[in-house]
């Protein structure tokens, strides 16, 4: 069977999160079981005690062989680990074969969006600072994304990971010179990649995330990107989704949904 053609918005959030675990620290893999694999231009992750479903899944695999190899790949593993698929490109085979495995449907669809570099700067409310992280605040912006997603303060090393090294920006957001917010950004061959996009409870609906992908955006072009993707929870109709809409209103337009399935049902 051929192998999936992993289209090029997608190559490249595989090829950060590779990158994500490659630079964290090496005590994670000896205390926390973190690994991961790449294979057949996707990748399979595993960080065990990370809540779900990011940093515990199978990405861009579609041919039966790949599949197989990463589900065998997690045994023992432990975790919640996830297959994200896009059904509507995956073969009937491999569908059947998701079914006969008995995974079950888990949370919502995520939505993949991509946008075209902006022309000229883009701009957000002038009370809004954007500052990237060097190493002097490695610590700074993995503590601040660890407390606005809610992760376990465990995981702010396997974040800090990342600032200041070749390929990401890190980027703090402040009100009134106090962190209100983080961004992160992973650019390579024309393409970036944008994730790690919180706010601090109290700064909430202040246009803090909207500043935050704008300022990305910004640096992005400077850094010769063409193309930015993100991905989000899909929401639910009748529903406002406000990482969706905020995308959307930066410009950003969908592109497919992948579907979340619970490799190992309890």
């Amino acid at each position: 069977m051929t192998s999936y053609n992993v289209p090029l918005e997608e190559r490249i959030e595989i090829r950060a999160f590779l990158d994500l675990f490659r630079l964290a620290p090496k005590s994670l893999a000896a205390e926390a079981a973190l690994a991961y694999l790449s294979i057949e231009g996707g990748c399979a992750v595993s960080l065990p005690f990370a809540p779900p479903i990011g940093l515990n899944r199978i990405l861009g695999l579609r041919d039966l062989a790949s599949l197989e190899k990463a589900i065998r790949w997690f045994d023992r593993r432990g975790g919640a680990p996830r297959l994200q698929i896009d059904e509507n490109v995956a073969s009937a085979d491999v569908l059947g074969w998701i079914a006969h495995q008995g995974m079950a449907k888990s949370g919502p669809a995520w939505v993949k969006l991509t946008c075209s570099a902006p022309s000229s700067p883009v701009l957000w409310t002038s009370d809004i600072e954007i500052r990237a992280a060097g190493i002097g605040e490695a610590k700074l912006f993995a503590e601040l994304m660890c407390e606005g997603f809610g992760f376990p303060k465990s995981l702010a090393p396997f974040w800090a990971g990342i600032v200041a090294r070749p390929g990401w920006t890190c980027l703090v957001a402040y009100i009134d010179k106090v962190p209100a917010g983080t961004g992160i950004m992973y650019a390579a061959d024309g393409y970036a990649w944008l994730g790690g996009g919180t706010t601090i409870a109290a700064f909430r609906n202040r246009g803090v995330q909207t500043a935050l992908i704008r300022a990305r955006m910004n640096l992005g072009a400077e850094q010769g990107v063409k193309i930015f993707a993100v991905e989000t929870a899909e929401p639910e109709p009748g529903k406002y989704g406000v990482s969706f809409e905020n995308v959307v209103k930066a410009g950003f337009r969908q592109v497919f949904v992948r579907q979340n399935y619970l490799i190992n049902p309890s």
